[in-house]
């Protein structure tokens, strides 16, 4: 009977220790976790892109369709302040059109085919001008009407004193509230 005998040999590095290995090999400064960590952060980033091109690229398809239907999207502000306001209306693609609003007055916004995203504006008094809150078209408040949603729809909104700010001519006391 013969017998088979195997050669002892020596354990090599283990998988961690050999990664470890070539990653200084190679020369570069970055270890392991870091790179894995740079590749997550170029995917979110990434997928954040696509994301925006998608909604612009959906936005520009509502309003090839509003414009065919001849839609002119509309929004109307009501000032019933004492104070004369330059209001803002967003819309995609971080475009604008502004009006002049007097005390007691209403100005309505034509969008054509665009769908508006946001409302922002100041008061023009003739020492600072206190900047009122911007907000979406949904009634959301943000710090900067291009962050607001695309609404396709006429909307109507007032300028409003924000809880406790009644009066106060200051910065962020006022706001749009929807009519």
């Amino acid at each position: 009977m013969v017998r088979l005998q195997s050669k002892a040999t020596t354990p090599g590095p283990s998988l961690a220790r050999r990664g470890a290995e070539s990653w200084k090999q190679t020369g570069s400064t970055d270890k392991p976790e870091e790179k894995t960590m740079k590749a997550k952060t170029v995917a979110v980033i990434g997928m954040m892109v696509w994301c925006v091109l998608m909604a612009v690229a959906l936005n520009m398809f509502s309003a090839g369709r509003a414009e065919a239907q001849g839609v002119d999207w509309t929004v109307t502000v009501r000032n019933p302040t004492p104070w004369q306001a330059r209001i803002t209306v967003w819309y995609p693609l971080l475009l604008t059109t502004w009006q002049t609003i007097e005390p007691g007055q209403s100005a309505v916004f034509h969008l054509g085919a665009n769908c508006p995203t946001a409302l922002e504006g100041f008061f023009a008094t003739s020492g600072p001008f206190p900047h009122l809150q911007s907000t979406d078209m949904y009634g959301t408040w943000y710090s900067t009407g291009a962050l607001g949603a695309v609404a396709c729809a006429h909307h109507k909104f007032k300028i409003c004193s924000k809880p406790g700010k009644e009066g106060k001519l200051e910065d962020l006391a006022y706001s749009f509230c929807k009519e």
